[in-house]
């Protein structure tokens, strides 16, 4: 009875298998770096500009900027920035640099003609201020691009900590033409370091958004190491620092400069002190005001303006009416030249 019990059981084990249900779950697949994209974009800026002042008492029309812009690059690595201007029909580059994103936005190189990092105001694309133009201070403390090597983490629209070192060469645009004695290199040193709360928009004149307080703030020096630079090459150094407050479209900026002509005198020979106000209403409309005052041991300059301005057509058109009080004194107050009062209309296409 062994054997036929054996056989029993090996019949009822043997049967067919039991299919295993396959697996139909579908495992995502692993995305694909994506590779680096080529991004070309063309742009342009044109503004037209006429004025009226009580010095010479006649009008004055002008096309300080005409220019035409050329970025692009291979995304999140390499950037390319070429600007000509020919306002005034006087041809002339702005920018022309490269720009590398050595450690994602953290570390950037920029090499070429670019602006310094120095004065928010000068910072502040020209496109997008308030007023007519820059005040009397982006003159006489900065107002230059200048050929050089930049280390940054983005200045530019930046949030949080923000910083740049830069060693520039105190060149001009017209300094490489063909007809013309190439000066030596005039080492300047520019270090940044500021800070801007989430959705300031540090670079830009006008809270476009609004939104609850928001506040940055910034502090740049330029450095010149050449105490016995030619004549009209720059020497000594320049420092300044400005606080910016932004709160549902009113926009409160501050700063005080100070400058020396040695690098070796402590005491500055130049001192300047600004405040600037905006409100952005309705979307379209701005109402600015701005003061400026630059001194020295033998005189000073102030400046005193207010506007009022719209933005048409997504900010792609752009007209400003503004109107200032110049005023000219000797350190002892009486003054060089009479005051100067004057209005002037803008009218900005890019």
């Amino acid at each position: 009875m062994t054997l036929p019990f054996l056989l029993l059981t090996l019949a009822l084990t043997a049967g067919p298998e039991t299919p295993v249900p396959a697996d139909t779950t579908t495992k995502p697949a692993k995305p694909e770096k994506a590779g680096k994209r080529f991004s070309l974009d063309v742009g342009g800026l044109l503004q037209l500009r006429g004025g009226y002042d009580t010095l010479s008492e006649e009008g004055r029309y002008s096309i300080p900027r005409a220019r035409f812009l050329l970025k692009g690059g291979l995304d999140k690595l390499l950037e390319m920035n070429l600007g000509v201007d020919l306002g005034d029909f006087e041809a002339r580059f702005v920018n022309a640099f490269v720009n590398v994103r050595a450690f994602k936005k953290d570390l950037q190189v920029r090499l070429g003609r670019m602006k310094r990092p120095f004065l928010r105001e000068r910072l502040t694309s020209a496109s997008d201020l308030v007023l007519v133009d820059r005040s009397i201070l982006s003159g006489t403390f900065g107002d230059k691009r200048d050929y050089g090597l930049m280390l940054h983490n983005g200045l530019e629209g930046k949030e949080g900590l923000e910083w740049a070192v830069g060693l520039f060469g105190d060149y001009d645009a017209e300094d490489f033409l063909e007809d013309k004695d190439k000066p030596e290199f005039n080492s300047i040193l520019a270090l940044r370091l500021g800070y801007a709360m989430d959705g300031l928009d540090g670079y830009d004149d006008v809270d476009r958004h609004g939104g609850p307080i928001r506040v940055g703030g910034s502090a740049a020096a330029l450095v010149a190491f050449d105490r016995a630079a030619p004549e009209q090459r720059e020497t000594g150094y320049r420092v300044e620092a400005d606080v910016l407050l932004r709160l549902y479209g009113v926009t409160l900026n501050v700063g005080a400069l100070a400058s020396s002509l040695d690098v070796a005198v402590a005491k500055p020979d130049r001192i300047g002190v600004f405040g600037a106000a905006d409100v952005f209403f309705l979307g379209m409309l701005d109402v600015g005001a701005r003061y400026s005052l630059d001194r020295t041991d033998e005189e000073q300059r102030s400046e005193a303006l207010v506007s009022v301005g719209t933005w048409l057509f997504e900010d792609h058109l752009r007209i400003v009416l503004d109107g200032a009080w110049l005023g000219h004194r000797l350190a002892s107050g009486s003054p060089v030249d009479a005051d100067e009062g004057r209005v002037r209309v803008q009218v900005q296409v890019k």
